[in-house]
């Protein structure tokens, strides 16, 4: 059996912190073993710390997982580095990785789990110099959409090594799609104003025909003010803040509800995890095109399987809204397609597949 390295964090909330737990939880293969070593952040939570604070711990980790790495690599052989990413700094993480990697002769993938390479890459200071010295150095690339995986792949030195990896979840068959009103709609996320959630307000106060909104998610002080101003007196009537709750508390919320929006402009959105789970659970996702959604939201046979709708409008939510109400039977398809997808495409064994066939494709 062949040992990949697998270097990756597991601490938090966050969607590449989920997406390892579920690898490390479910992958199985005859061909190949997975050996973690964690490069989630060893001194708290940076977010919460001062600029400067946060190069340094960032730095003191990047120097604690490199020697781990380095170990790993002197101490057995490894054919295979798998290496996942959310870029921006740590992209300097990747590219001492990479070098590791190759004084060790050991194959090398990069996972990119972030949605603005394009962006990344071409807007030019530190961060794009990184992204041009790195990312050649690594013998298979991996992004989750296809706007990433055309721009790297239209690069002479890229062409060829980048591939799209979509992230996976385990597909339960019992799924009802029976026909619903879609006057239920649920967001269910962290409450911040680029996931939408201002305008998806708006655009249910705006139905006034029985729509009723639940938000689920942790808030801000700020935040929280800012959404009971506009949510007014329809607080406990159409719209319902349900604040943080647990994961099956919310999974049970998603079964429940007729449409899950999430009209994201967020500008690192990248495979939204919940769009999957919706998709996996029966329900009609709304949302907008960025980063994979588009992919996601494209049915097996070609057409849409959810509903596209203009970034920072309330009008083309409503107006997204009112479509599903007035064509039932249309927006049933929809969701239907959408089950047909999710299995199709992104279900565990279909992805975990996925993943083992670059292994193998590294080892020649």
């Amino acid at each position: 059996m062949n040992k990949v390295l697998f270097v990756s964090g597991t601490s938090g909330n966050g969607g590449t912190q989920t997406w390892t737990r579920q690898y490390l939880n479910n992958y199985k293969s005859e061909d190949f073993e997975l050996v973690h070593v964690n490069l989630s952040a060893r001194r708290g939570l940076l977010a919460e710390a001062s600029f400067v604070k946060r190069v340094i711990d960032g730095l003191l980790d990047l120097r604690e997982v490199y020697f781990d790495v380095k170990r790993a690599l002197k101490s057995d052989h490894y054919p295979i580095m798998h290496a996942a990413t959310s870029g921006s700094l740590g992209t300097l993480r990747d590219y001492f990785l990479v070098k590791l990697a190759k004084k060790y002769k050991t194959k090398s993938i990069l996972h990119c789990h972030y949605g603005c390479i394009k962006d990344d890459y071409q807007r030019g200071g530190l961060l794009s110099l990184l992204l041009k010295k790195t990312l050649p150095l690594y013998d298979i690339i991996l992004v989750l959409d296809s706007i990433s995986s055309d721009f790297l792949n239209s690069i002479p030195k890229l062409k060829g090594k980048v591939h799209i990896a979509p992230n996976f979840i385990n597909v339960i068959t019992d799924v009802d799609l029976s026909p619903r009103t879609y006057k239920s709609i649920a967001f269910i996320g962290n409450l911040v104003p680029t996931k939408g959630i201002y305008e998806l307000v708006d655009a249910v106060k705006s139905l006034n025909n029985g729509t009723t909104l639940n938000l689920i998610g942790p808030a801000t002080n700020d935040i929280a003010v800012e959404l009971k101003s506009r949510i007014g007196s329809d607080e406990g009537k159409s719209i319902h803040t349900l604040g943080r709750r647990p994961n099956n508390e919310a999974i049970a919320y998603m079964e429940k509800m007729d449409i899950i929006a999430l009209p994201t402009y967020y500008s690192s959105e990248a495979f939204p995890i919940s769009i999957l789970e919706a998709m996996s659970k029966g329900s009609l996702v709304l949302s907008c095109p960025r980063a994979a959604i588009p992919d996601m939201l494209t049915a097996v046979d070609g057409g849409l399987c959810g509903l596209l709708v203009e970034a920072k409008s309330a009008k083309s939510i409503a107006d997204a809204i009112l479509w599903a109400q007035k064509n039932t039977t249309e927006a049933d398809e929809l969701r239907r397609k959408a089950f047909e997808k999710v299995s199709t495409c992104y279900s565990m064994p279909v992805v975990f597949d996925l993943y083992s066939d670059y292994y193998k494709k590294m080892l020649g």
